[in-house]
């Protein structure tokens, strides 16, 4: 059976990881995750001593919708392969949990050797035009590293960027780059950033960022929300050499829709367990999860799938 590599993008709650690993873990899986810069790597380090788990060194400080989400997945594959890993890899967040069993999904995995799973769509189907704009036509600049911290500025808009700069609230490399034109460099598709990919394919992405490292980053730094937009990209500029590609839809259920979210993804409780256990064959993990709000449905998960009564 083919090995399966999860890339876990964390940021808290150590327990719940360990949670996660423990469902996850077999005798063909093995972890690396990143910790953000921000939180206590000793945090995860001591809840978690594992020699199928790797904590890596190059972390980034995670900025919500910011470049640096995309360079710590970049990190999580380079760190992978650099350990001759093969087989399936697998982005998971800390927030995610498996809703099949851990023999299901090493089953699927291995019928599906030959496929790899991402939502990926032109981005006129995936956003309407002012979420679109925003995102690929303006300038996401950071004034901190907290979420909501942020401007979007219009290209050349001299007399904006310059009040920025004497503020103090960008630095004089991000006021030049904001007077140039805001050219798009190739075609954008987007989808979700939770990703399924097998070896080939991500041999294939490492290379060929590798290859165009200067033109992606140049464009992709100041996207918001580039997470959506970046894997997806280069999977269908790899596409036009290479008409054997396959991707079907992610095998991860987030619900996006439910009243009362603000068009943000549903933290599962444990009324929700219908909702989840209900879910087709090609879903194999569901997203949001925290254990501070409701532990109960990881509990009611486990006796599902594990048969496990109780996680201690």
């Amino acid at each position: 059976m083919n090995k399966i590599i999860y890339l876990l993008a964390v940021h808290k709650n150590p327990k719940q990881v360990k949670r996660l690993i423990a469902r996850l873990k077999s005798d063909h899986s093995f972890f690396y995750v990143h910790v953000d810069l921000k939180s206590s790597i000793q945090e995860f380090t001591a809840a978690i001593n594992d020699s199928r788990v790797s904590f890596i060194e190059s972390r980034e400080d995670c900025i919500w919708g910011d470049f640096s989400q995309v360079k710590a997945t970049l990190n999580l594959i380079n760190a992978a392969l650099a350990d001759h890993q093969s087989g399936r890899f697998v982005l998971l967040s800390g927030e995610d949990y498996p809703i099949k069993s851990t023999n299901y999904i090493e089953d699927f995995y291995e019928e599906n050797a030959l496929k790899n799973f991402i939502e990926l769509d032109p981005i006129e189907k995936v956003w309407e035009e002012n979420e679109r704009s925003s995102r690929t036509d303006l300038y996401k600049i950071n004034y901190s590293n907290q979420k909501s911290d942020f401007i979007l500025l219009k290209p050349r808009r001299y007399k904006q960027a310059f009040k920025l700069l004497l503020k103090g609230k960008i630095n004089f490399s991000t006021f030049c780059d904001t007077l140039q034109k805001r050219d798009i460099p190739f075609p954008l598709y987007g989808g979700s950033n939770w990703w399924s990919l097998n070896y080939e394919m991500l041999n294939a992405i490492q290379h060929f960022v590798r290859q165009n490292r200067t033109t992606l980053f140049t464009y992709f730094k100041y996207v918001k929300c580039c997470d959506e937009l970046f894997f997806q990209t280069v999977i269908k500029l790899l596409e036009k050499n290479d008409s054997s590609i396959n991707y079907q839809p992610m095998l991860t259920y987030v619900n996006w829709t439910r009243e009362n979210y603000d068009n943000l993804p549903v933290i599962f409780n444990q009324d929700d367990l219908t909702e989840l256990t209900s879910q087709g064959d090609n879903k194999l993990f569901a997203r949001k999860f925290d254990c501070t709000y409701d532990e109960t449905i990881l509990d009611l998960l486990d006796e599902k799938f594990h048969n496990v009564n109780s996680f201690k």
